[in-house]
């Protein structure tokens, strides 16, 4: 049933049927996840598009995610929005495990920690800060919505604290990733930059969404000059960008 919602056109007749009905839901609304990774768990149901809470959300990356972790893992959702995976992440490793949340924007933070709460999870931190290649305050754009905000050279606005991977897991050597799921929309090869000492010395999976041709160039280009092996993967239709998965030497 969920993944033949998956597979339903928003722009077909029984698309916007759908899409009809799912807008009478008020956007307060506590739902039960419906499948998925996340099946039963609840939701904000306006935090996110409803594919969230009716758990078709971006199937092929929840597929791979079930099959990359394992209970007791460290894990990082670098871009978390509102929760998606991040409550997928505390599911799969458990209790022995941990994950360390990173979302830089306050409005999605609230709805992260709303989510937090309402399924009790106690082994997940939430750390509101941009991973990048620099430490101090970032220029960020809030986007077409909060789930598009994106950093920005732009620092007479909106401003967000930014760090690298690599201070932040020295400060915090419990912190120490297996898996990043990293998500943020254009800033990736600068979190990566950020990231490189870390990642060289570490060697944790990372599964990636790059946001245009430059991204991708820049990323792949880093990701082999570190010895990693890197799958293109076709992208989910939910996703907005191309998902690759990179495998450090020792895996591959």
């Amino acid at each position: 049933m969920i993944e033949s919602l998956h597979d339903v056109n928003a722009h077909s007749p029984s698309g916007r049927i759908l899409r009809f009905f799912l807008n009478l839901i008020p956007k307060t609304h506590v739902a039960k996840v419906r499948g998925g990774i996340n099946k039963g768990s609840r939701w904000v149901v306006g935090t996110s598009i409803h594919r969230c809470w009716l758990g078709s959300y971006e199937l092929e990356k929840q597929q791979l995610l079930e099959r990359l972790l394992k209970p007791g893992m460290v894990v990082w959702d670098v871009g978390a929005n509102a929760g998606f995976y991040t409550l997928a992440m505390s599911k799969l490793v458990g209790a022995e495990g941990h994950v360390f949340s990173f979302e830089p924007l306050g409005d999605n933070i609230q709805k992260l920690n709303r989510h937090i709460r309402l399924n009790q999870l106690g082994n997940i931190s939430v750390v509101q800060v941009a991973l990048s290649d620099s430490v101090g305050l970032c220029g960020f754009d809030l986007g077409i919505s909060h789930q598009k905000g994106f950093l920005s050279k732009n620092t007479s606005g909106y401003l967000v604290p930014c760090m690298t991977a690599y201070e932040f897991v020295k400060s915090k050597p419990e912190a120490v990733p297996s898996l990043l799921k990293i998500d943020i929309e254009g800033a990736e090869s600068g979190m990566l930059e950020g990231a490189r000492e870390m990642i060289s010395k570490h060697r944790p999976i990372l599964l990636l969404a790059l946001h245009g041709p430059d991204q991708v160039l820049k990323c792949n280009a880093l990701l082999q000059d570190l010895g990693y092996t890197v799958d293109q993967r076709v992208p989910d239709p939910d996703a907005c960008g191309e998902e690759i998965l990179a495998i450090p030497p020792q895996i591959v």
